[in-house]
C-alpha cells in the first residue's frame, strides 16, 4: 500500500508535464505536417459566351431554354431570313436568265455560223463551176488555136506555090491570132478563179473553228459576278443560324421570338460546362512559392476521390486584398496573391465550385515535393529554353476526334493559350475538314476540345497562322495539289477569322491560288513562278507590322533559293479579292539546307517568325516530295530587309519536321512545333538568337 501511495503522487507530481509534452508534440506535428501539405482555395473559373447576330435582323426562333445543355456548333437561334431569301431567288433568277440567254446566244451563233457556212459552200461551189466551164472553153481555145496554126502553115505554101491567094492567107492569120490571144487570156482568169476558191475555203475554214464562246464571253463574266453574290447570300444565309461557340449550358435569354436585334447585340447566354481552369487564392505568406509551371493537385471540397491535376499557368502580378469567399474568417480582411491553374485534361464541373489546391514542385505528387512555405534560396528552379524535345499532351478524347498534325501557332497571352492549326481536321470517317482551331497550354498540354470557327467553309491543308490581335487572326492553306493530283477550293482558303464567344467567326475569305492562276505570265514570273502555280506550296506566315510575309516550301527559285513573298495590304486583299490591291510581291529568297534519309537536301520554307524589326526565323524542311525521313533546321536572318539574304543555323532536327512557331510567354524565347503525321506531335523552346 505504502508503495501504491508513492506511485500516485508521482503521477499527480508528473501529469501536468505529461500532458505539456504531449499537447507540444501534437502541436509540432500538426504545425509541421500542416506545412508540409497546406491547400489553398480555388474556384471553377466561369467562362461565359454570349450568341449574337452577325447583323441586324428579327428572331425567327429559339431553340434552348435556361439551363439546358448544348454542345458546340449546336444551333440555338435562327433568324428571319425573309430578306435574304428573296435576294438568293433573285440572284437564282439572274442566273437562270443569264444561263437562258447564253443558251439562246449560244443557238444563235451556232445558226449564224452554219447560215455563213452554207453561203460560203455555195459561193465556192459556184465558183467550182464557172472554173470548169474555163478549163473547158480552155481546152477548146487551145484545140482551135492548134487547128488554126496547122491551116495557117498550109495557107502559107499554097501562097508561096502561087495556089492561094494573100487575101486568104491574111483572114486565116486574123482567126489564129483570136485563138492565140484567147490561148493566153483564159489560163490568167483560171487562175483567178483558183485564187477565189481558196479563200471562200479558208473562209469557210475559219468560220467553222470559230468558238462561240467568244460571243458569249461578256455573258458568262456576268453570270460568273452574279454566282460570286449568290454564294455570298449563302454565307450570309448559313450565318443567321447562330450556334454554341462551345459545349455548356443555357444561363441567359435577353431576347425573345420576332423581336428585332442589331449586329453583336446578345441574344442567348451560356456558360462552359468543361472547366479547364481554376483560379487559386494563395496566401500572402505563400505568395512568392508558387512559380508558373508548378504542378497542382485538386479536390472537390467536401468530397472524397481521386483528384483532379494541372499547373500553374498564370500569377497575379501583386498581393491584394482576396475575395469574400477565399477568407476563413468571412468578416476579416485578408490578402493574398491569384495562382490560375490550368487543368490537364478539362471535366464538367459547375463553375465556381470549390477545390482544395495544393501545389507541387517535381514530377512526383507526394509530401516530399509539396509547395507550403518559402523555398530555400538555394533551392534550383527549372531552366526554361533548354531545347529539349517533348511529346505535347494529347487528350485521347481528343485523338478520337480529330486529328491533330500543328502546322502553325501563336500565344495568345489573354488566353494564355497557344491557337494551333493542323494540316488535317477530324477523320476520313467522320468531321472531315471541320472548320476546327486548337489550344495548348505553356506546358504543351492540348485542350480536349476544339476551337469552332463559324461560317460555311472547310479546312483542308491549313499551314499558317497570323495573328494581328487576339481577336483578329488570318489562317492559310497550303495552296498545294493533294496526292492524287487535284486542288479543291478548300486547299485555297485563305481566311480573316474575328473573335465571336469562346471561338471564331469567319469575317471573309479568298481563294487564293484562283487568283493567282488569273495572273498574266509576266506576273507571276515576277513572283519567282515562270511555270505557273502547279507546284505551289506556302507554309508559312508571319505579320511585319499590318503586312504579312509568306513562305514558300515549293517552288525554289533557279539557284535553289526558298522564296519569300510580302502581301504588303492583306486587309485589300479580302475587302478587293484583287492581288494587285494587297500589294503581292517577291520580298526575298535564302538558301535553306536540310536532308532526307541523312543526305543533304535543298530545304523549303515551312514557317517564318518575325520576333522583332529585322529579325526573322525560318524553320525549314525538304521542297521536294519524298518517302524517306526528313530532317528539318531552323535559321535566323538578321538584318531582314528583303532580296538575296543569308541564314545563320539555328539549330538542325534529325528525323524531324518543324512546321510551327511563336513567340513564348517567356520572354526572350521561342517554341517549334513538330508535325509528326499520324503520331504524337512533339514541341520544344529555345532562347531567341541574339
Amino acid at each position: 500500500m505504502v508503495g501504491g501511495g508513492h506511485f500516485r503522487r508521482g503521477i499527480v507530481a508528473v501529469a501536468p508535464w505529461i500532458f505539456f509534452i504531449a499537447t507540444a508534440g501534437g502541436a509540432a506535428y500538426l504545425y509541421f505536417n500542416s506545412a508540409q501539405t497546406a491547400h489553398f482555395l480555388g474556384f471553377a473559373e466561369v467562362e461565359n459566351a454570349a450568341v449574337a447576330a452577325l447583323e441586324p435582323g428579327r428572331i425567327d426562333s429559339i431553340l434552348v431554354d435556361i439551363g439546358q445543355e448544348v454542345r458546340a456548333g449546336q444551333v440555338v437561334v435562327r433568324m428571319t431570313s425573309d430578306i435574304i431569301d428573296s435576294e438568293i431567288a433573285v440572284a437564282q433568277a439572274e442566273i437562270a436568265r443569264l444561263e437562258a440567254e447564253i443558251a439562246a446566244s449560244t443557238a444563235e451563233a451556232q445558226r449564224v455560223q452554219a447560215d455563213e457556212g452554207r453561203r460560203a459552200s455555195e459561193y465556192a461551189e459556184e465558183l467550182r463551176l464557172e472554173l470548169v466551164r474555163e478549163e473547158q472553153l480552155l481546152a477548146l481555145a487551145q484545140a482551135n488555136e492548134k487547128a488554126l496554126r496547122q491551116e495557117r502553115d498550109r495557107q502559107k505554101k499554097l501562097v508561096a506555090e502561087q495556089l492561094a491567094t494573100a487575101d486568104s492567107l491574111a483572114e486565116i492569120e486574123l482567126d489564129y491570132a483570136a485563138a492565140k490571144n484567147e490561148t493566153i487570156e483564159r489560163p490568167r482568169t483560171i487562175e483567178v478563179l483558183k485564187a477565189q476558191i481558196r479563200q471562200a475555203d479558208e473562209r469557210n475554214e475559219v468560220q467553222a473553228a470559230l468558238d462561240e464562246s467568244a460571243l458569249i464571253a461578256p455573258l458568262e463574266r456576268e453570270i460568273e459576278m452574279v454566282r460570286r453574290t449568290l454564294d455570298g447570300l449563302q454565307v450570309r444565309r448559313k450565318a443567321l443560324e447562330l450556334r454554341a461557340p462551345a459545349s455548356g449550358r443555357i444561363t441567359m435569354l435577353w431576347r425573345r421570338t420576332g423581336e428585332v436585334i442589331a449586329a453583336g447585340e446578345p441574344i442567348v447566354m451560356m456558360v462552359s460546362t468543361r472547366a479547364a481552369r481554376v483560379l487559386t487564392c494563395v496566401a500572402e505568406t505563400a505568395a512568392m512559392d508558387i512559380r508558373i509551371g508548378d504542378k497542382a493537385e485538386l479536390r472537390v471540397r467536401g468530397k472524397d476521390g481521386e483528384p483532379l491535376r494541372g499547373r500553374a499557368v498564370a500569377l497575379g502580378p501583386l498581393v491584394e486584398e482576396v475575395p469574400l469567399r477565399c477568407r476563413r474568417v468571412p468578416d476579416q480582411p485578408a490578402w493574398g496573391r491569384n495562382v490560375v491553374v490550368q487543368l490537364d485534361n478539362p471535366v464538367e464541373l459547375l463553375p465556381g465550385l470549390a477545390f482544395d489546391v495544393l501545389f507541387h514542385r517535381g514530377d512526383a505528387y507526394d509530401s516530399s515535393t509539396a509547395i507550403a512555405r518559402p523555398s530555400s534560396p538555394t533551392e534550383a528552379s527549372p531552366t526554361p529554353g533548354s531545347g529539349d524535345i517533348r511529346p505535347m499532351e494529347v487528350p485521347e478524347s481528343l485523338r478520337q476526334l480529330s486529328r491533330f498534325e500543328p502546322s502553325g501557332m501563336v500565344w495568345l497571352p489573354r488566353q494564355s493559350r497557344y491557337l494551333i492549326v493542323s494540316d488535317d481536321t477530324g477523320h476520313k470517317s467522320s468531321r472531315e475538314h471541320s472548320a476546327w482551331l486548337f489550344t495548348m497550354s505553356m506546358e504543351g498540354q492540348v485542350d480536349p476540345d476544339p476551337v469552332v470557327v463559324q461560317g460555311d467553309i472547310k479546312f483542308n491543308d491549313l499551314e499558317s497562322i497570323a495573328a494581328v490581335d487576339e481577336d483578329s487572326i488570318y489562317v492559310l492553306s497550303a495552296q498545294s495539289h493533294s496526292n492524287a493530283g487535284k486542288r479543291s477550293k478548300h486547299r485555297t482558303g485563305f481566311h480573316w477569322l474575328k473573335r465571336s464567344g469562346s471561338g471564331y467567326r469567319v469575317q471573309s475569305t479568298v481563294y487564293f491560288a484562283s487568283l493567282l492562276d488569273n495572273l498574266s505570265p509576266e506576273q507571276l514570273s515576277a513572283l519567282g513562278l515562270p511555270q505557273g502555280t502547279g507546284n505551289l506550296e506556302i507554309e508559312g506566315m508571319t505579320n511585319v507590322g499590318r503586312s504579312l510575309l509568306l513562305g514558300l516550301k515549293s517552288p525554289l527559285d533557279e539557284n535553289g533559293k526558298a522564296m519569300i513573298w510580302r502581301l504588303g495590304n492583306p486587309e485589300r486583299l479580302f475587302s478587293d479579292q484583287s492581288l494587285e490591291s494587297a500589294e503581292l510581291t517577291l520580298w526575298g529568297r535564302v538558301a535553306l539546307a536540310t536532308a532526307i534519309d541523312d543526305q543533304p537536301a535543298q530545304g523549303g520554307i515551312s514557317e517564318l517568325l518575325s520576333p522583332s524589326d529585322g529579325l526573322l526565323l525560318v524553320a525549314a524542311t525538304p521542297s521536294a516530295q519524298n518517302t524517306g525521313r526528313e530532317s528539318g533546321s531552323v535559321w535566323v536572318i538578321e538584318n531582314a530587309r528583303g532580296g538575296d539574304m543569308t541564314g545563320e543555323l539555328v539549330r538542325q532536327f534529325p528525323r524531324l519536321r518543324p512546321e510551327a512557331m511563336s513567340l513564348s510567354p517567356i520572354s526572350g524565347q521561342f517554341v517549334i512545333g513538330f508535325d509528326a503525321g499520324e503520331s504524337i506531335p512533339s514541341w520544344t523552346t529555345l532562347p531567341l538568337p541574339n
